[in-house]
């Protein structure tokens, strides 16, 4: 979840951020500037904070998962506190769900993918055979995700994932759908995993 949506809470009302995580406002301290909050899953406590707004107001936790120290997996910011209405007013929360996470290594396959180098921010994979990239299609290629080709006479495609469901967070405004395709000729693909065929050299 990245979310820059503005938020209000009252003093005991609870956010839904999805896959069981809510974010929970205890109490709020007008005069000290300070809230203090708590994050649990499924109403079992996984931290609490008493943010200073006048220091930042921003609440950054971290843990060790799988080995590596100091994950970061939630931030909130907290812009405000409203004197009249003893309200929290929230403009940014991110989260990663740090209980569904698994170690992937060189050499791992997924579907007809195999991970063949892992960097600090990426993933580079390879295939050995064709992918048919045939018009109008969805091709699975593994762990999820999709190619979609647009029914065209030209070569486009984009990645996807499905998932069937989200939080009730931040909703797309209007002047925010893109007007553009999102479908990407062949040879480009803009995204942060890098996926390229490659033959086993014999």
């Amino acid at each position: 979840m990245d979310c820059c949506e503005e938020y209000r809470l009252v003093t005991g009302e609870t956010l839904d951020l999805g896959s069981g995580y809510e974010l929970t406002v205890k109490q709020i301290y007008v005069k000290d500037d300070e809230v203090w909050m708590e994050l649990s899953k499924e109403g079992v406590l996984i931290d609490d904070e008493i943010i200073d707004i006048s220091d930042g107001g921003t609440w950054i936790l971290d843990m060790d998962i799988e080995g590596e120290n100091d994950v970061v997996v939630f931030r909130t910011h907290v812009n405000n506190l409203l004197k009249d209405g003893n309200l929290v007013v929230i403009d940014g929360l991110w989260m990663i769900d740090y209980d569904d996470v698994f170690v992937i290594e060189s050499g791992d396959s997924f579907g007809i993918l195999e991970i063949d180098t892992i960097g600090s921010t990426w993933l580079a994979m390879y295939n050995n055979d064709t992918i048919n990239l045939t018009r109008g299609s969805i091709q699975e290629i593994g762990g999820g995700l999709k190619f979609m080709v647009a029914d065209s006479n030209n070569l486009e495609f984009t990645l996807i994932k499905e998932r069937t469901e989200y939080p009730n967070l931040c909703p797309v405004r209007e002047e925010e759908v893109p007007t553009s395709s999102p479908f990407m000729t062949a040879g480009v693909l803009g995204i942060a995993l890098v996926l390229f065929q490659r033959r086993k050299q014999k």
